[in-house]
């Protein structure tokens, strides 16, 4: 029962306009960020 408690208030805390949806945090996964920066210089370089 607790853990059902928990995902319900994750779910209303993430349907909140407080809540910024993104495809990662990159402050949070900073070897994903680094990564897609890599791949963008990359593939966008002259």
């Amino acid at each position: 029962m607790e853990d059902i408690t928990l995902c319900e208030g994750v779910q209303k805390g993430l349907e909140s306009q407080a809540c910024f949806r993104g495809r990662y945090a990159p402050t949070r996964e900073k070897a994903m960020h680094h990564f897609h920066c890599f791949l963008h210089e990359n593939f966008t370089a002259d």
